[in-house]
C-alpha cells in the first residue's frame, strides 16, 4: 500500500508494486500489457520484476492508457491514480487517433455518445432523468 501525501494523492512504492496493483484490479495480465504497449514480453517482464525502475515515453504512455491510469502515477507513484477525462478519452481510441477528426466530426460523435449515455442509463446530459426517448435502440451501432 502506498502512503496518503493528502486526502487524495497518494504515493505508491515502485513501478512494479504499482503494475501488479492495476494489473490485478483490472484482471489483465502481463501478456495483455505487452500487446497493448507493444513491447517485448521479456521487457513487460523486467517491468513487473522490479529490473526496470521507471517507464518513459511511448511505453508509458501506452501502458498508463491501457492501465486507465495517469502517466504521473505510474511513473512516479505520485498524484491521482485515475486518469482525468479528455475529450478522446475512450477505451480503444488513442488521443492522437481522435485528433484526426475535424471539430465538427468530434461534436458529431461527442452528441451520438451522449445520447447513449441518455439511453442507457436514462440521465440526462444535466444529471437529472432523461425523458423516454423513442426509436433509441442503444444496442444498435450506426445506423
Amino acid at each position: 500500500m502506498g502512503n496518503l501525501i493528502s486526502h487524495s494523492i497518494w504515493i505508491m512504492g515502485t513501478l512494479a508494486d504499482r503494475l501488479r496493483e492495476r494489473t490485478k484490479e483490472l484482471g489483465v495480465s502481463q501478456a495483455d500489457l505487452a500487446r497493448a504497449t507493444g513491447a517485448k514480453g521479456p521487457s513487460v517482464n523486467k517491468w513487473f520484476s522490479g529490473q526496470t525502475q521507471n517507464l518513459k515515453g511511448k511505453n508509458l504512455v501506452k501502458a498508463a492508457e491501457f492501465l486507465r491510469v495517469s502517466e504521473a502515477w505510474l511513473a512516479d507513484g505520485v498524484g491521482p491514480k485515475e486518469r482525468s477525462f479528455t475529450h478522446g478519452s475512450f477505451l480503444s481510441i488513442s488521443q492522437e487517433r481522435y485528433d484526426l477528426l475535424s471539430e465538427t466530426q468530434k461534436k458529431a460523435i461527442e452528441e451520438w455518445v451522449d445520447a447513449q449515455i441518455t439511453a442507457y442509463t436514462g440521465i440526462g446530459p444535466d444529471n437529472t432523468p432523461a425523458q423516454k426517448a423513442t426509436g433509441t435502440d442503444p444496442s444498435k451501432k450506426f445506423a
